[in-house]
């Protein structure tokens, strides 16, 4: 019986991608993959399906593709970008941080110039107030792709490292998957709540990101499925984090710390003004002409929470309300007793946060 014909031109097509990125693998590396590759190529031109269907075959096929999609030889030339246009833009992008913005700045300068910087950049600030949104614009701004990896509540070094293809569940770890789905081995990547990284039994996960981020090991990060050395030494890594104390001192020593405070009420204001409201009143079509009491925004904003988060939130939660009661007919004004009546609910934390700001009004 012939084996699928769409089938094995996909296979093919894997082979062929293989073929090309072999060059720019490591020795090691090269010659794994050569040898897995005569072991295939012969069982992809094969009518025998027991071949194509065994469960062995599969877990090649599945390794080369993985392979395959990693843009090795790949590198974004960072001489060509519109420097001082970037440099505007990400100045526009985001209200204030003006110190995370400097790093950015001083970092994407010595790529510009050619040069490597060993500098791990690391936003350290509370929750909302635009670490990793920055991160993500810087990116953006420079159309190369920002691949994001959560280190919240991890603590076994597998999923960084990944897992050996003997077992059975075997994977990929995360700084591979990042890495894949880039166009360019030179890209960002951010390291979301770094100092969220917890302990486990079957190795650490801080002992794999220090290998990781470390300049002189990280040319030769080795995942565990992939078996063999891969280039992370090109890579712009951008860490998050809340707060600088829980960062583990070993891993500290490897970042450059960006303090991004909280934005103060003032601050908070002026984005809910300039930014927030024109893009809610934007996206939901109320009419630019509704008039928004200064002493209602005011309710919206936060005296605990420094971000952006809880205040966007809260304009969310009136607007959706406002909206939903125009539409039944009901006459409603964007003004203090609304919003006191919109966000005061059954939520406690809401609650705390609304009722304390009024008070000390």
């Amino acid at each position: 019986m012939a084996i699928n014909s769409s089938a094995q031109s996909s296979r093919s097509t894997i082979i062929e991608a293989v073929e090309a990125v072999i060059p720019f693998l490591s020795g090691d590396g090269s010659k794994q993959v050569q040898e897995i590759l005569s072991k295939v190529s012969p069982a992809i031109s094969s009518d025998d399906k027991t071949i194509t269907s065994n469960q062995e075959f599969q877990k090649d096929i599945d390794f080369l593709k993985i392979v395959s999609s990693i843009p090795f030889g790949k590198f974004f030339d960072y001489k060509t970008i519109d420097f001082p246009k970037v440099i505007k833009e990400l100045g526009s992008s985001h209200y204030g941080l003006q110190k995370a913005k400097s790093a950015l700045t001083e970092a994407l300068f010595m790529r510009y110039k050619g040069f490597k910087s060993s500098d791990v950049i690391c936003f350290v600030g509370p929750p909302g107030c635009g670490k990793t949104s920055l991160s993500n614009s810087y990116g953006k701004l420079l159309d190369i792709d920002c691949k994001s990896i959560a280190l919240g509540g991890v603590s076994d070094e597998v999923v960084l490292r990944g897992m050996f293809r003997s077992y059975l569940s075997s994977r990929y770890g995360r700084p591979i998957d990042a890495l894949k789905n880039s166009r360019y081995m030179n890209g960002v990547i951010i390291l979301d709540e770094i100092d969220k990284l917890g302990e486990h039994h079957r190795g650490s996960a801080q002992a794999a990101l220090l290998e990781l981020l470390d300049p002189e090991q990280n040319s030769a990060f080795v995942d565990q499925y992939l078996g063999f050395p891969v280039d992370f030494s090109n890579i712009t890594f951008l860490c998050t984090a809340n707060y600088v104390e829980r960062i583990p001192v070993e891993l500290a020593d490897r970042l450059k710390i960006v303090h991004v405070p909280g934005y103060s009420n003032e601050e908070q204001m002026k984005i809910m003004k300039d930014f927030l409201i024109p893009k809610y009143f934007k996206m939901w079509e109320i009419s630019p002409e509704t008039d928004f009491e200064e002493e209602a925004i005011g309710l919206l904003l936060s005296k605990e929470a420094k971000g952006v988060r809880t205040i966007e939130s809260n304009l969310a939660t009136a607007l959706r309300s406002f909206l939903l009661k125009s539409e039944l007919g009901d006459k409603i004004k964007l003004n203090a007793d609304f919003i006191k009546s919109t966000l005061v609910s059954d939520d406690p934390i809401r609650n705390r946060r609304l009722i304390g700001f009024c008070r000390e009004q």
